[in-house]
């Protein structure tokens, strides 16, 4: 989203981010440090937050989950060694869309020319997870925990259903 501002004789554009462009929105996150994402203006306006503590092998970490309406649909997550740094955020609402118009609940068909098919297994049972080829830090989550044929991973991509829907869309922080 662009706004032009007059100053002096000379037109100037500022460019603003889109909220809801999860490219936009997780760029302008990551500027910022994690605290500072309480403060935000965009964020206190438009979200309820409920922050809490996350747990994995004995390593935990912080978590902003940004609720609407009391449904999560935003997950803001700090980095276990560097409490300051917002490590990912993963979207769960298909209020967000990519550049490309891709969204939560978005399907396979979908999002098929857009991704990093040369990675097929690489995910842990119950997931098939995807590198977005443009954005490479972003990637889509496809929850497989019910699909027998595919909760171990696929071989070939012409095994995965066309009308399999994205169950999360996570980008992380570009190191």
């Amino acid at each position: 989203m662009s706004k032009n501002y007059e100053q002096g004789s000379a037109k100037v554009e500022k460019s603003t981010p889109d909220i809801n462009v999860i490219e936009d929105f997780s760029n302008n996150i990551f500027r910022m440090n994690f605290r500072d994402c309480l403060f935000d203006s965009t964020i206190s306006k438009r979200f309820s937050v409920k922050e809490e503590t996350e747990e994995s092998e004995g390593v935990e970490w912080q978590s902003y989950n940004l609720l609407n309406g009391g449904k999560r649909v935003v997950k803001i997550e700090n980095n276990w060694e560097n409490k300051m740094q917002v490590s990912r955020i993963t979207f769960y609402d298909n209020s967000y869309k990519t550049k490309k118009g891709i969204s939560v609940t978005s399907f396979f068909k979908d999002v098929k020319p857009f991704i990093d098919t040369l990675k097929l297994n690489n995910s842990v049972d119950g997931e098939l997870v995807f590198h977005d080829i443009q954005f490479p830090n972003m990637v889509y989550v496809f929850d497989v925990s019910n699909n027998a044929k595919l909760y171990n991973g696929v071989k070939r991509i012409s095994n995965i259903p066309n009308n399999l829907e994205i169950s999360t869309i996570t980008v992380f922080r570009k190191n």
